[in-house]
């Protein structure tokens, strides 16, 4: 009847509305934007609507889980692969500095200057280099 009524997008949940809503119940669980973004690519919208409305729940597990025989998922569910972002800065051949989270565009480039003061500091070893001696 709603449909030949010409109703029945009224009903319909606005797509916009549910992913503003389902990133900003990301947001509130801890993930990054990174995450989030990914997470919005990737989920579908009928999942994010019954997440929403809690008939199903978020659940994390490590990606090894996913192949792991013993481990308790729950396979009426989506499943989705969530990066864990982590930034490596190297500094030279002997030091690099390792970031787990999101970074901004200046503290990315603060930690490249920091990567190359270390790698003036810590050249690459040669026969004149000391060792410290173990106590």
């Amino acid at each position: 009847m709603l449909v030949a009524a010409d109703l029945w997008d009224e009903f319909l949940p606005d797509p916009d509305d549910t992913r503003n809503r389902f990133a900003a119940l990301l947001r509130r669980e801890g993930y990054q934007e990174k995450q989030i973004e990914a997470a919005l690519a990737s989920v579908s919208p009928q999942t994010m609507s019954r997440v929403l409305s809690g008939e199903e729940r978020i659940q994390k597990y490590p990606v090894s889980a996913l192949t792991n025989p013993e481990a308790k998922l729950d396979l009426s569910q989506e499943a989705v692969v969530i990066p864990d972002f982590s930034y490596t800065f190297g500094a030279g051949l002997r030091a690099q500095i390792l970031v787990s989270g999101e970074l901004t565009d200046e503290q990315q480039r603060v930690l490249e200057t920091v990567a190359k003061l270390i790698h003036q500091i810590l050249p690459r070893p040669s026969s004149t280099t000391r060792k410290k001696e173990a106590p």
